[in-house]
């Protein structure tokens, strides 16, 4: 796995099948379709779950209900209440007059989407039920059947050499990734599979940006905090997650136009972003680039690239790789390699 660690994106979809209530599904939810009220779900243990409702009175003006609900199998339930008296700046808890509202639940289908059912003992509020969906979930929180989903930061070091970069583990088993030294730069893909607990291996092919492929092999142990790897040809990596996997991507958050630099840092060319994903450019060469972002999950910061290709320079070259976004400095990071070389970009907003 020579220089495995650097851009390492692995891409999944989370399995649709009904879950246990754990603190993998606390966070925000909403229904798309009624933006301006949602839930904050926090799942304090196996038994309790606290379920913030941001709502509004039959007269518009904002409130918010609780319900501390009780735990079983996938769902949450319990009393619903409402809050009064407390006076801004005063914050006087003798002045608080807490009132019962009736009784909610929330039952989770998945990791994304969720029903959330009412009924009031106050006069004009009824009852109801409304499909939910998750907008945001809480950093180090995955909702995903695979400790390793995720993205990392990490190092390697092989013959002497240390390079680092950023890393990530999906659940369906496959795998981009890419690392750069002062003196290199490599681009891989290939699988990985868990062995035990704490253990996995992994398999691929790197791809130097100077056109060279090399078969890897190697396998490590891993826990929430970190995993660890050794390889074909003596190397060593280590790696931490990053939390900005839990921010999130669509599309339309990658629309735009963009400089694009390679490993070194040299300006390569631009490309445009639609709000669809679509991507068209040239190369500071002149070729033609062209394909699509596909996000599998907007819950995390991972995409795909689909028909993507460079062309008009000769022969067409057909791209496989990922793409995540750097959200502190507005930029997306690519790892990509046709048959023989591989490609890492850094797209700057212009």
């Amino acid at each position: 796995m020579k220089r495995i660690l650097g851009l390492l994106c692995l891409f999944i979809s989370l399995q649709s099948s009904a879950i246990e209530v754990n603190s993998k599904l606390s966070g925000i939810w909403y229904n798309s379709d009624q933006s301006g009220h949602g839930l904050n779900i926090a799942v304090l243990d196996e038994n309790i779950t606290i379920v913030y409702w941001y709502v509004y009175h039959t007269d518009g003006t904002p409130m918010f209900l609780i319900t501390v609900g009780q735990n079983t199998d996938n769902l949450t339930s319990g009393i619903t209440y409402y809050n009064t008296g407390m006076k801004f700046g005063e914050f006087n808890k003798d002045d608080i007059k807490e009132t019962e509202w009736g009784t909610s639940s929330v039952t989770f289908h998945d990791c994304n989407n969720a029903t959330l059912q009412y009924a009031s003992d106050v006069e004009g509020y009824g009852s109801g039920s409304i499909a939910m969906q998750r907008l945001a979930s809480v950093a180090g929180q995955k909702c995903s059947d695979s400790p390793l989903h995720g993205n990392y930061n990490g190092a390697w070091s092989e013959n002497g050499e240390i390079g680092y970069g950023i890393a990530a583990l999906f659940e369906n088993g496959d795998m981009v990734f890419g690392a750069a030294s002062d003196s290199s730069g490599d681009v891989g893909l290939g699988q990985w599979w868990i062995t035990s607990d704490h253990t996995f291996q992994f398999q691929g092919y790197t791809y130097s940006v100077f056109g060279e492929a090399n078969y890897i092999s190697g396998s490590g142990n891993y826990n929430e905090d970190e995993l660890t790897a050794f390889y074909t040809g003596g190397g060593y990596l280590f790696a931490t997650p990053v939390q900005s996997f839990q921010h999130g991507l669509t599309t339309l958050k990658l629309a735009g136009s963009y400089d694009v630099h390679d490993w070194d840092g040299e300006l390569a060319g631009s490309v445009t972003v639609q709000n669809d994903g679509t991507f068209t450019g040239t190369t500071s060469l002149g070729c033609q680039v062209n394909g699509a972002f596909i996000i599998p999950n907007t819950l995390f910061n991972q995409a795909r690239l689909a028909n993507a290709g460079i062309s008009g320079c000769g022969d067409t070259l057909v791209l496989e790789g990922a793409a995540i976004y750097r959200n502190a400095t507005d930029e997306i990071i690519i790892a990509a390699a046709d048959e023989t070389t591989g490609y890492a970009w850094i797209l700057t907003r212009k």
